[in-house]
């Protein structure tokens, strides 16, 4: 793990009460919001920080949208460099493809390209084409600039671009003019099965990456490197002009996504953000030099969002009373200390059933996963979930009941993520039910493992993911015990 690139303090030093930041984790804890990780950085130093148990501040994030502000942040870079103008029409970068002049890069950056749907969708479903020529066959219903669409498939587009001009992915590109500057590691970046960075999604980062992006750009994209250094890594005019609003993206059923839209920049009710998907934030508060970064896996971004409105921002610059003398800033890094995702509910004591089902090979007629066979190892509160593929490779995963265990598995359908770490807990949920809740920590995914035991030998296996792109969804197998 890379040192740490901000300075640290407390929250009272930097003016804010450390109450505010507590009360918005016990709320997100009480509400069950799905947070993995919260830092809050004020007057840049970092306050408040905390991962929930398997999270950890060394462990990457898929972040999914969030990638779109960091690639906003190369092509604002590319411009000052004159590698590229984003009044340039986005088809004259892909020699070739026929499309509308009028399309311009800037209108990609602020998805008013003129279609009515994400070309991201068609662009995964046919993985061999040239995917910028998808992007110009799909139909243009709005002239360019005047409506928006959230379109992914634009955000690549402009990836494509830049390596088209550069010969260089994003992530080789950004790595000399802002992740070294920055004291970052250069992030894995996704790329499309031609060998482009997706662009608009595909980023694996540190919590702490998140912030520091943010951080500078409420700094107007200068940076001090803490030996002397200063350094002006985004221009301060691609700042003001990727955080405002471009487009109206409005009216919403959610507040926070209807206040126009920038240059892969959301605007919000306080300043602007970074944006991904099931809960991955970088908010921007420049009028109260805040920054705060999660990640998180939830189907409600929005209330997360108005967690941060609700109980930090009124302890901002708020009179701190008895805990001005830092009892309340040694208390919050306890309770931050102290983080763990919130446990499934599993029978104290394994029923009858265990003796008969543990260590017993359950055959499977197939799965989407590859899997011949399942057999659970049962060990009092301990739990060894072991498969053998269809290829006869063997992966052994331990869980437990009253902690999340470490642990790797490759058996991960994702085209992000063809591997990943995880945190697994398990245990029976009646007298005749096992789950395994294999919790992926580089991501918001978590994959649960059901099954269902009968009075003979059959087994019902059901192993569930419910995020988009993850295959399967929910799966379903009748297996039978060996």
């Amino acid at each position: 793990m890379a040192a740490p690139v901000l300075p640290r303090s407390t929250p009272t030093a930097e003016g804010i009460d450390p109450a505010a930041i507590a009360s918005l984790v016990e709320a997100a804890e009480r509400g069950r919001h799905g947070l993995h990780s919260l830092m809050v950085v004020r007057h840049g130093a970092v306050v408040a920080e905390g991962w929930w148990t398997p999270f950890a501040p060394d462990v990457r994030h898929l972040v999914h949208s969030v990638s779109k502000s960091f690639l906003s942040t190369a092509i604002g870079i590319a411009q000052e460099e004159g590698i590229l103008s984003i009044d340039e029409p986005a088809v004259d970068f892909f020699p070739g493809v026929d499309g509308p002049r009028d399309v311009l890069l800037k209108h990609l950056l602020s998805m008013s390209g003129g279609h009515d749907a994400d070309t991201m969708d068609l662009m995964r479903l046919l993985p061999g084409e040239h995917w910028p020529r998808i992007y110009f066959a799909s139909p243009f219903i709005y002239p360019p600039g005047e409506h928006f669409v959230y379109d992914s498939g634009g955000s690549h587009l402009l990836s494509a671009a830049l390596q088209s001009r550069t010969g260089m992915p994003l992530p080789q590109f950004l790595e000399p003019r802002l992740f070294q500057p920055l004291g970052l590691d250069t992030p894995p970046w996704a790329p499309s099965p031609g060998g482009v960075s997706l662009g608009g999604t595909g980023m694996s980062l540190l919590t702490e990456d998140i912030a520091v992006l943010a951080e500078l750009y409420r700094r107007g994209g200068r940076w001090s490197d803490g030996d002397g250094g200063d350094r002006q890594l985004v221009p301060q005019a691609w700042v003001d002009e990727a955080t405002r609003a471009h487009v109206d993206n409005g009216p919403s059923a959610t507040v926070d996504w209807g206040l126009g839209y920038g240059y892969q920049f959301w605007r919000s009710r306080h300043g602007y953000r970074m944006d991904g998907a099931f809960g991955q934030f970088g908010l921007v508060i420049p009028e109260l030099d805040l920054v705060v970064a999660m990640t998180a896996g939830t189907a409600d971004s929005a209330s997360e969002l108005q967690l941060v409105w609700d109980h930090l921002l009124p302890g901002v610059d708020r009179a701190h009373g008895p805990a001005a003398d830092g009892a309340g800033d040694d208390q919050l890094a306890r309770r931050l200390g102290s983080l763990e995702l919130a446990a499934p509910e599993f029978l104290a004591a394994p029923p009858a059933a265990a003796a008969r089902v543990s260590g017993r090979a359950i055959a499977l007629p197939f799965t989407t996963l590859g899997i011949a066979t399942a057999t659970l190892h049962l060990d009092g509160d301990r739990t060894t979930l072991e498969t053998v593929g269809t290829d006869g490779s063997v992966e052994r995963l331990g869980a437990a009941r009253t902690a999340w265990v470490p642990g790797e598995t490759r058996l991960w359908p994702h085209p992000e993520l063809t591997s990943t770490r995880t945190g697994t807990r398990a245990g029976w949920v009646d007298d005749a039910a096992f789950e395994v809740h294999e919790q992926c920590i580089e991501s918001a995914a978590r994959r649960i493992w059901r099954f269902e035991f009968g009075d003979g030998d059959d087994v019902r296996l059901t192993v569930g993911l419910d995020l988009p792109f993850w295959t399967p969804r929910t799966e379903r197998v009748a297996g039978r015990l060996a």
